[in-house]
């Protein structure tokens, strides 16, 4: 059969793939809950007990920066319904996530903290759209074990779990901060949340390998 040592050097090309390139790959964490406090300036966008889910998806490949204790993550997406009204990530924006796994080298306390500036959303007369954010908090420090993006969350386990839509009488952004006036903000308690990581390009690979292993013993029923 002619097509069997194009099949053997697909096969040996993807298995290169699978080799080289596994790594840490992105993580998606997605929030639920619901609006616990909204600012007078918001009202025409959200009330008390409407739901909200927030997701975003997190590089975990390569930490922009910090010590062992505080890592930063470059965040590739994130998207928020609060009640009817969504917002989104555009291609402009700076997210940042940052995790802080408490010790005495930095601090007593463990911290998840996720900020997108210059997002996509409804407009409200008179206000800015500034930025979303999450936050877990756990004051005894005792959720993490390191500063690598968790691969899952106990939403229970936190003293804080929040999430944010804000918006200003005036904003200005640089790089990855916002300088805010007359801040005004709608705030979700989270009660639960999922975590989903991509496949790793090994589990692709090995996919890969399947798949053509079986066309191939097919082309050899065949011959």
């Amino acid at each position: 059969m002619c097509t069997g040592p194009k099949i053997f050097l697909a096969l040996a090309f993807i298995a290169s793939l699978a080799s080289s390139n596994a790594s840490a790959l992105p993580l998606t964490y997605r929030f639920n809950g619901a609006v616990t406090s909204v600012d007078p300036g918001l009202s025409s966008l959200a009330a008390v007990g409407d739901t909200v889910q927030y997701s975003l998806t997190a590089d975990g490949d390569t930490p922009l920066g910090g010590t062992p204790d505080f890592l930063v993550y470059s965040v590739l997406d994130t998207r928020a319904r609060f009640g009817t009204h969504a917002f989104a990530q555009t291609p402009t924006s700076n997210g940042r996530v940052n995790i802080i796994d408490s010790s005495p080298a930095f601090s007593f306390r463990d911290l998840l903290v996720s900020l997108t500036i210059a997002v996509s959303g409804p407009t409200v007369a008179g206000l800015e759209l500034g930025w979303l954010d999450v936050e877990l908090s756990d004051a005894s420090g005792t959720v993490f074990s390191s500063a690598d993006l968790p691969t899952s969350l106990n939403i229970a386990a936190f003293d804080r779990a929040q999430v944010s839509v804000n918006y200003c009488t005036d904003v200005v952004f640089f790089g990855s901060v916002a300088i805010c006036d007359g801040l005004q903000a709608v705030r979700a308690d989270i009660r639960s949340v999922e975590v989903i990581a991509a496949p790793e390009p090994a589990s692709l690979g090995l996919v890969g390998l399947g798949l053509l292993g079986g066309l191939w013993r097919r082309g050899m029923g065949r011959a």
